[in-house]
């Protein structure tokens, strides 16, 4: 089991939740995480099952993130997933172990599927960042190029300036990207997604 520090959830976070941000999963998962391990384990009395139950419980927040009120108790939602999971455990409970086995499987899966789901967020909040931070025609530039799909002959047309100009301004700001991903810790394969997206 993960620990931590339990943390106070505001309605602020929980609306960042709703709109799909993956730090703010990040900071309720990790604030929440005893607390909700706590409770299942008071029903199931088994370290595995409540492991179980909390990852599961997670995995439905996230999938579910946008249909939560930030204005209720974001504690009693995750707890009414929590306790209808451990019922339905109770109430499935098998000794075939090929069908725990799949069960467990199946689990592992979605919990890859949410961990993928996280870390494209967190790229696309890093890359959102990062070009904020650039000079403000390279901003302009990449943005005219990667949000408004203009080639490089349009954008030059657009602005005034000469194709050459605008090339040289999206090499910078893709080498931009490539170190700053690379102080966060993305893989090289992350630097492969933005330059076949980007280029």
């Amino acid at each position: 089991m993960e620990s931590g520090k339990e943390k106070s959830i505001d309605g602020s976070l929980v609306r960042r939740l709703n709109s799909g941000d993956g730090r703010a999963f990040r900071i309720i998962y990790d604030g929440l995480y005893a607390k909700v391990y706590r409770f299942a384990f008071t029903l199931t009395k088994r370290r595995d099952q409540s492991e179980e139950v909390v990852q599961e419980t997670f995995l439905r927040l996230w999938l579910h993130r946008a249909d939560i009120d930030a204005s209720r108790s974001l504690d009693a939602f995750l707890f009414t997933i929590a306790r209808r999971l451990v019922i339905d455990i109770m109430r499935s409970a098998t000794s075939t172990a090929a069908l725990r086995d799949n069960l467990w499987s199946s689990m592992q899966k979605e919990d890859h599927a949410t961990e993928e789901a996280i870390l494209e967020s967190n790229l696309a909040d890093l890359v959102n960042e990062v070009v904020a931070q650039l000079p403000t025609q390279q901003q302009l530039i990449f943005k005219l190029s990667r949000e408004q799909g203009l080639t490089h002959e349009e954008i030059a047309a657009k602005l005034g300036i000469s194709k050459n100009t605008v090339k040289n301004h999206l090499v910078s700001a893709l080498k931009t990207l490539k170190r700053k991903l690379a102080r966060h810790g993305f893989p090289i394969l992350m630097f492969f997604f933005i330059f076949l997206l980007y280029d």
